[in-house]
């Protein structure tokens, strides 16, 4: 064999094996994310509680929030009831938030009354007497529910 034969040779040789190029990249192979909690089917040891305690349970997450503007006072229905004892036909919506407004302010200052009462008396619990005082200073008067029916006079 010549040089020139081994070089024609050579050259088919180069022309057959071109290198193939792939049309997409092979995929990457991630390793596996760190959980921040740890998996649920790991077996963990139990806390032991004392004999005679009972364990409450943690409860957590979205569904067991408590709500945060409880609803004190009336509820709607009670409102409407009142309402429509009043002669009063339709309601609009505002109107339950402001009566429960309304309901708060005249409580808080019947009670203060009240509590300033039983405590020029050196009292601690707050007496019939004292709501009905609290009622009177506040300008409100109760006719035959509260106050005793007046004494007759004997001639």
């Amino acid at each position: 064999m010549s040089f020139s034969e081994a070089e024609n040779q050579l050259a088919s040789e180069m022309q057959d094996t071109t290198p193939v190029i792939p049309t997409q990249p092979p995929p990457k192979v991630h390793p596996p994310m760190a959980s921040k909690r740890p998996a649920r089917h790991v077996n963990r040891p139990k806390p032991v509680t004392p004999p005679g305690v009972t364990k409450k349970p943690i409860v957590s997450g979205k569904r067991h929030k408590k709500p945060k503007n409880l609803t004190v006072g009336m509820v709607n229905n009670e409102i409407k009831r009142l309402a429509r004892r009043g002669g009063v036909k339709r309601i609009n919506g505002h109107v339950y938030d402001k009566m429960r407004r309304y309901q708060r302010k005249f409580l808080t200052r019947v009670l203060f009354i009240c509590c300033e009462l039983s405590n020029l008396t050196k009292r601690s619990t707050i007496m019939l007497s004292d709501v009905e005082k609290a009622l009177e200073m506040s300008g409100y008067k109760l006719y035959g529910v509260l106050s005793k029916p007046p004494r007759s006079v004997q001639a």
